[in-house]
């Protein structure tokens, strides 16, 4: 038996093969190149029993874990009674849940003005330079749960979201937020076109307030302005997560109307 791999695009299929017969696949899209991705087939070839499926899976498992281990690759799975056969997979060939988020949206259509009570300016990444930002940004990441900060460098953690962001990067929509002329805060937007010309989709790429600042109602302020801002920029929807266990932001995303959509869990090889 042989594991092949193919790739197109964002998306990318595990086949097992034996004598030019398929035998079963693995199906997912990556959302970063080598980074994050979900799966969202599993299957092996009518007729085989309980065993031989198994043992099918398991060879392309044995592929697939190696590739994430390599690649320090992250896989999306939501907790859903749908995804069972995907977390079971997942699990069986040796993956760990490294940290678990909570998905809301919001319809940016029906959003009302905004009853704003810190007004911030903004300075973005391409008028204050890397050297500037990168500091804000690894100040205000401190403490985050889902993040693993303690072996990088400012310069290196934010060398990893530029990365991260992939084509969707833009020094412009990379702002640093100012009160009364002092940084207190990174909002870092992504904007994307939906298919079929059904608009646009928003996101933070990073939302966050510098610690000597929290406590004081900006996070959900300056998250207020920025859902505005992707009002202004022609989204009609907006998305976002944040760790199951930050009782801050999941506060935020309530305070500012935004629905839960589900639970995700999120995958890794060790």
């Amino acid at each position: 038996m042989e594991i092949q791999k193919k790739i197109e695009g964002a998306k990318f299929e595990y086949i097992a093969i034996d004598k030019e017969q398929v035998l079963g696949n693995v199906k997912g899209i990556m959302f970063v190149p080598d980074k994050a991705g979900a799966i969202f087939r599993i299957s092996t070839k009518e007729g085989l029993n309980e065993l031989e499926s198994k043992t099918i899976l398991q060879a392309i498992g044995k592929e697939f874990y190696q590739y994430c281990l390599n690649n320090q690759v992250e896989i999306f799975c939501p907790k859903r009674t749908s995804r069972e056969a995907v977390i079971n997979f997942l699990e069986e060939i040796g993956l760990t849940i490294e940290y678990k988020k909570a998905l809301y949206e919001k319809d940016l259509t029906q959003l009302p003005e905004p009853q704003i009570t810190k007004l911030f300016t903004f300075k973005t990444l391409a008028e204050v330079g890397e050297e500037a930002f990168q500091k804000y940004l690894f100040q205000a990441s401190q403490g985050d749960p889902t993040l693993r900060l303690e072996q990088l460098t400012a310069s290196e953690y934010f060398q990893s979201e530029v990365r991260d962001a992939g084509d969707y990067f833009d020094a412009k929509k990379w702002l640093l937020a100012t009160l009364e002329g002092e940084i207190v805060g990174i909002l870092m937007i992504r904007i994307e076109e939906l298919p079929n010309n059904k608009g646009k989709e928003g996101t933070f790429h990073y939302i966050g307030i510098l610690p000597e600042h929290r406590a004081k109602g900006l996070g959900q302020q300056l998250h207020l302005q920025g859902l505005t801002h992707l009002k202004k920029e022609g989204c009609k929807i907006y998305f976002g997560s944040t760790g199951t266990e930050n009782k801050g932001m999941k506060a935020i995303f309530t305070k500012n109307n935004c629905q839960f959509v589900e639970e995700q869990w999120i995958y890794t090889a060790k």
